[in-house]
């Protein structure tokens, strides 16, 4: 399978996939008399552990891969595991605080689904890189 294709796949299939369940609650909602602004869908915090299950897949991802581009792999290795870290205190503190601020965490999810996405794509890229003969 090419590298676009595994790209592909994986956004298709991990980050799409695992934002749905997002989109049919705030469908869900959107059916109600009420509007329901989208700030409240990600209100619980659910958003970071989406991050986190993303971040962590695609981690598993670059683990197995051989030698090649070794600083890329290690920086976007690190960077991956400083998401899944954050995201899942993140988590913790919006769980054990009493009354948590639902346009903050809305920001800050977003933040972090970007640098999820970003970071796994990197990982996903990596971990199929082969090494160019010349």
């Amino acid at each position: 399978m090419s590298r676009p294709e595994r790209m592909t796949r994986w956004f298709m299939f991990s980050v799409l996939v695992s934002l749905v369940p997002f989109a049919v609650s705030f469908l869900t909602r959107a059916l109600g008399r009420e509007p329901v602004p989208v700030v409240l869908i990600t209100a619980d915090g659910g958003l970071l552990l989406t991050c986190t299950a993303i971040a962590a897949g695609a981690f598993g991802e670059l683990i197995p891969g051989g030698r090649e581009h070794p600083v890329a792999r290690l920086v976007a290795g690190g960077v991956c595991m400083i998401l899944i870290l954050a995201a899942s205190f993140y988590f913790a503190a919006i769980k054990a605080t009493a009354d948590p601020n639902p346009a903050a965490i809305f920001t800050t999810s977003l933040q972090v689904l970007a640098g999820t996405i970003l970071v796994g794509a990197g990982c996903v890229y990596l971990a199929h890189a082969e090494v160019q003969k010349c």
